[in-house]
């Protein structure tokens, strides 16, 4: 398995005894496992925004391009998950992004920025040729892709790589 599937699997593996059966919209300080007693049971605790950075800048793959959020850099790495799909605040307003892969190798995707928020659009590394629709257009896929920021709804027909 890739690292992407790696990181996926052991953060279910944690994350995933620990939020089954509990009705707060928080994540709790230590893992089911461990033994602590006193506030280390609470569920109000920061300790998962690195796991959220992470999940928001590899799998949806939104990063800043430029300082304030000036450009966008979307890049995902879904690994074998089927889709993904989620809402990114930055300093210029939500970026919104959603992904879709068949297990036919097709990609379908959609970005969402302010309109002021240029976007510089990386695609999982192609295992063979294919094409690329962005707004109902063909469109050459080789390197980063430098879109206007709105909307950008597309397709990506290939098999890509799950690393």
């Amino acid at each position: 398995a890739g690292a992407v599937d790696q990181t996926l699997k052991m953060l279910s593996d944690k994350f995933g005894p620990a939020l089954d059966g509990m009705d707060v919209p928080t994540m709790p300080e230590a893992w089911p496992d461990q033994a602590f007693s006193g506030a280390s049971h609470g569920g109000i605790h920061d300790s998962p925004c690195g796991i959220m950075m992470t999940l928001q800048e590899r799998i949806l793959g939104v990063g800043s391009a430029a300082p304030g959020f000036a450009r966008c850099r979307i890049a995902p790495q879904l690994g074998s998950l089927a889709w993904a799909k989620g809402t990114v605040p930055t300093p210029r307003g939500d970026v919104r992004v959603s992904w879709e892969q068949s297990a036919d190798g097709v990609l379908q995707f959609e970005i969402e920025t302010p309109s002021d928020v240029p976007v510089e659009l990386e695609l999982p590394r192609p295992s063979a040729a294919g094409s690329l629709t962005i707004n109902g257009r063909a469109v050459d896929a080789t390197g980063t892709l430098k879109l206007p920021g709105g909307v950008c709804r597309g397709g990506w027909k290939c098999r890509t790589s799950k690393d």
